[in-house]
């Protein structure tokens, strides 16, 4: 079955969003509150990060909470062509869901080399293309300030496009000149002093 259509029974289209954080706090802090929200409003969600930030989720969510999906970044990200395709699956698998739907895809870490980084960022950037067309789908990315390149963060605010989600934890960000689409954005940064 396809991914759903755009503006579907949601009322909404695709939402590509970069979440700036600092340490591992700041990650929570950033990506707790957005699945949470998530699993309020019984939306199916995917999480795509390293096995390491699989395991403090689910440390603080207590477990695997119905309707949350995660998948090793360093496996599914290992060769980043498979990365949209596993968007894709995940959103067919939900074609018929009623409610919007969210992940959480974190494919850039400090241990990416070049030609990885390379590929990644353009997928970053491909993802607004490939689901331009799709409905009620929101996707947060998060990005360690500490760890990456400020290339890889200015790279980051011309991929993602739009505002930050309404009731997540962060303080706004400079609004990005770039994105797939007209809209303006900004990105959504975490941060903790400890």
């Amino acid at each position: 079955m396809p991914a759903r259509e755009a503006e579907s029974r949601t009322g909404r289209g695709f939402r590509h969003w970069a979440m700036l954080y600092r340490r591992e706090r700041g990650f929570l802090d950033g990506v707790l509150p957005f699945i949470r929200d998530a699993i309020e409003a019984g939306q199916p969600t995917l999480v795509m990060v390293s096995a390491e930030s699989i395991e403090l989720l689910r440390e603080a969510l207590g477990g695997d909470p119905d309707g949350v999906q995660f998948a090793d970044m360093g496996q599914v990200g290992a060769n980043p062509a498979r990365i949209i395709p596993a968007w894709r699956r995940f959103l067919d698998e939900h074609a018929d869901a009623e409610r919007p739907l969210r992940g959480v895809g974190e494919p850039i870490c400090a241990t990416s080399t070049a030609p990885e980084l390379v590929e990644c960022q353009r997928h970053e950037a491909l993802l607004n293309l490939a689901f331009a067309d799709v409905g009620g789908f929101d996707l947060l990315c998060p990005y360690d300030l500490e760890a990456l390149d400020r290339k890889v963060i200015a790279e980051a605010e011309r991929s993602h496009p739009l505002p930050r989600p309404r009731g997540d934890r962060g303080s706004v960000r400079r609004p990005s000149s770039g994105g797939a689409d007209r809209r303006v954005g900004v990105l959504l940064r975490c941060s903790h002093a400890g």
